[in-house]
């Protein structure tokens, strides 16, 4: 896991996320997301990326929806979709996420 005192075991914490995912935790299912999104301490996946952030927008984290928005508009691990993408940055702001408000032109 990416534990204080721990090593690294990507693996372990992947798994750890998936199930988090699958039992409907938002947090997990963004943070299974955003490590291959940025490729931390796995090969970089978008596509997987863009499944799991899609979960976790779906379970209303917010933050998931704002990332995948952000891909969907730069057609990054998904097909590139101005309006989808502007869709779910509306609806994270619209929860009160500052960060998508920010990103609204």
């Amino acid at each position: 896991m990416f534990g204080l005192g721990t090593g690294v075991d990507a693996e372990a914490a992947v798994a750890s996320w998936r199930t988090g995912c699958t039992h409907g935790s938002a947090g997990a299912c963004n943070l299974i997301g955003e490590t291959f999104l940025l490729g931390k301490n796995v090969t970089p996946d978008p596509a997987r990326a863009a499944q799991y952030l899609e979960a976790a927008c779906a379970y209303g984290d917010p933050g998931g929806c704002t990332t995948l928005g952000q891909m969907y508009q730069r057609g990054y691990g998904v097909p590139q979709d101005d309006a989808r993408g502007r869709d779910l940055i509306v609806s994270a702001c619209a929860k009160g996420w500052q960060a998508a408000c920010n990103s609204l032109p």
